[in-house]
């Protein structure tokens, strides 16, 4: 894993070993990168962004949720399939799929 990743999503990591073992895999190999100026987080298709003070406020549940999310928009290649369409009307099917998917495994979305 990268260095400097926080412990709650390394923990998280290993949690997904055991519900979903392949997005756990995606995620070893996964750049992960905090950047407070953004909500939540986000995917560019290679990397993860997130917002460290969102991180720490999730509950060990919600934040599976949220990296099993991110990783599954990965898994998907969601970003790099948009090509012509509107970004933001492809980015919300993108959710709709993703968090079906998401609660299918039995895991818990933040709010």
């Amino acid at each position: 894993m990268t260095d400097g990743l926080p412990t709650a999503i390394a923990h998280s990591v290993l949690r997904l070993r055991r519900t979903a073992p392949f997005y756990s895999v995606l995620c070893l190999h996964t750049e992960w990168e905090a950047d407070a100026s953004i909500g939540t987080a986000a995917t560019d298709g290679t990397r993860i962004v997130y917002n460290p003070e969102f991180v720490a406020s999730l509950s060990a549940a919600h934040l599976d949720g949220l990296v099993a999310h991110e990783v599954t928009h990965m898994a998907m290649r969601h970003c790099s399939r948009c090509r012509a369409h509107n970004p933001e009307k492809w980015n919300i099917a993108a959710d709709i799929v993703t968090n079906g998917m998401v609660e299918a495994m039995g895991l818990t979305l933040p709010p």
